[in-house]
């Protein structure tokens, strides 16, 4: 856990919670360092971007299931 009182290190722990690799982390680093917040600002946005189309797979990968489960009960209710 960083401490609290380290600006850095409670940045750079909210990179990692955000789920940024070494790459990405180093580079929002350098633009905090920097003061460069409009570079920052579109990789986080880049990165939230990246972390919602993983969501919309995943729930793509749920209505599937959710889908053929429907699909099979109601094939077995038809062989009854």
């Amino acid at each position: 856990m960083a401490n609290a009182t380290d600006k850095t290190a409670v940045f750079e722990q909210a990179l990692q919670d955000a789920g940024c690799g070494d790459a990405l982390k180093a580079r929002c680093c350098e633009c905090y360092e920097d003061g460069d917040f409009g570079t920052l600002d579109r990789l986080l946005q880049k990165q939230k971007q990246t972390l919602l189309n993983k969501v919309h797979e995943g729930q793509k990968q749920i209505d599937c299931i959710d889908y053929l489960a429907y699909t099979l009960k109601k094939d077995r209710q038809l062989l009854k």
